[in-house]
Parts: C-alpha cells; structure tokens; sequence
C-alpha cells in the first residue's frame, strides 16, 4: 500500500507519458523532485495505477515553479501545450482518457524515438533523458520495477 497521497487513477498531461519514463530525481526545485520522485515510487508501488489523460496541468505540475496561481497553466504555458498536443496527436489519446498506465506506458516506449523527436525538440531536459534512457523511476522497462521486460 502506497503511503504517497496519490489516488489509484493518476492524471497526466501529453508530455508527462514520456517524462515519467525518463526521470530519474533531478527537477526544477527541491520541492517539484519530492512530487515526481514520490509520484513515481507511486507508479511502481501500483502497478494498476489508472491515467486519465489531463488537458492542463497534472499531478507532476503541483509542486512545478513554473505553474501558475490559477493552478492550471505553465509560465510556459504556449511550449507546454505545443508538447502535449504533440504526443497526445500521435497516440491518438483525447484529454479525459482514462487506460492502465502501464499499457500507455509500453505503448510510448514503442514509439519513443518517433515521440521524443515530435514532442521534445527544445526540452532543456532531452540530453538527460537521451543519455539515461527511458529507465526511470516509473518506467516498465526500470530493472527494479520489472524484470521481465530487460532483455
């Protein structure tokens, strides 16, 4: 049982699919690392997390510095949109879905050349996550998550 204060359906935007694959407990501030690092140990701690397809901001925004007072957009709000229509128009996804993480999750990893080169091209985080690879915290293909899929 989780102890993190996630429920079993988690939302997340367009983008996010692919960053809780890649992340791995660096962030904006010490506060927006504790929220992913602690949504992610979330994922892994349930493996039949839900996701609902959010259109603004999602449980990975909630401690960002970059969210704003209304709680729903981005200081980046223009660049942030452009990479959630851009993932969520590839995967054919609507804002509301609502799917096992763990299938989007293996569904993004099969595309995540073609999604990353569509959806992250000016992220200040792509080096990173071309360099780690899409083994984070969260990801299916993580080690310590789930044996079955490391060849």
């Amino acid at each position: 049982m989780s102890n993190h204060p996630f429920s079993d359906t988690i939302a997340l935007r367009g983008h996010h699919f692919l960053c809780t694959l890649h992340y791995q407990g660096a962030g904006y501030s010490a506060g927006f690392t504790d929220n992913f690092t602690a949504l992610c140990q979330h994922i892994q701690d349930t493996p039949d997390v839900q996701v609902r397809v959010a259109p603004m901001a999602d449980e990975v925004c909630r401690a960002c510095p970059s969210l704003q007072d209304d709680a729903e957009t981005c200081a980046y709000q223009t660049s942030v949109m452009r990479r959630d229509r851009a993932l969520l128009d590839e995967m054919g996804w609507q804002a509301g879905t609502v799917m096992p993480l763990r299938e989007a999750h293996l569904a993004v990893l099969a595309q995540r050349e073609h999604l990353m080169a569509k959806v992250c091209p000016g992220c200040d985080w792509l080096p990173r996550c071309l360099e780690k690879g899409p083994y984070g915290i969260a990801s299916p293909l993580n080690e310590s998550r789930s044996k079955e899929f490391v060849s």
